[in-house]
């Protein structure tokens, strides 16, 4: 049986995490495809730079407005997937 959420609870669920999250990330990495959407929510939400890794080609390229500085050195990132099982993705 296939189960369907909607975005705003998608929301809800990513909602939850914020209070056990370090305050002192850097940037935002979502696994692509699926990846992205939490992940734009949690860099959304934390004024962070948005980076996507893609298992085949590495990382994207960072860009953003002004405001954000993005570094090539990659500390203090959150890595963002958002199904999970036999962790062989």
């Amino acid at each position: 049986m296939i189960t369907f959420i909607s975005y705003n609870d998608l929301i809800k669920d990513i909602k939850i995490l914020y209070p056990i999250l370090p305050r002192d990330l850097s940037e935002i990495i979502g696994i692509g495809r699926s990846g992205m959407l939490p992940a734009t929510i949690i860099a959304t939400e934390f004024g962070l730079p948005l980076r996507m890794l893609n298992m085949f080609k590495g990382f994207g390229e960072s860009t953003c407005g002004r405001r954000l500085k993005v570094t090539n050195r990659l500390e203090n990132i959150l890595l963002v997937d958002d199904a999970s099982g036999s962790g062989d993705s």
